[in-house]
Order: C-alpha cells, then structure tokens, then sequence
C-alpha cells in the first residue's frame, strides 16, 4: 500500500497510523487526494469532511469508520 496524500496532516497522521497496529487513523478534514490506500484497514477510522477524491480504495476495510465526506467519487 503506497501512501502519498496530498496535505501534510493526512501525511502525519497515515505515518502514525502504519507505525503503530492499535492507532485509529483521524483524518477528519484532511486532503488524502491521491493517496493508494488499497488494502488497509481503517476499522474506527474518522474521515469527517475529509477529501478522498482520487483515492484508491480496493480491499480497505471500513468496518465501523466515519466516512462523513462529499464530492467523492463513488464509483
């Protein structure tokens, strides 16, 4: 799984979330555009108003995750 969002935050805040198994990724309101997050597991993960435009999601696990977000592609 590649990680290259667009905001720094969202970079942080994945980084964190790879190093450590027990950490629920927050990225409420940040900028992952681009990003390949196929096959992760964002199980509790927040994504409140995040931007996920552009962002490959095949096999991620959302199991109880917040996906509050708009202007996605929802294909």
């Amino acid at each position: 799984m590649k990680h290259n969002p667009a905001g720094p935050e969202a970079t942080r805040q994945l980084q964190e979330w790879v190093a450590d198994e027990g950490y629920s990724l927050y990225g409420i309101e940040h900028d992952f555009r681009g990003a390949d997050l196929s096959g992760g597991d964002f199980t509790k993960a927040w994504f409140t108003q995040a931007i996920l435009a552009g962002v490959r999601l095949t096999g991620a696990i959302f199991y109880r995750a917040d996906l509050q977000v708009s202007g996605s592609d929802r294909r």
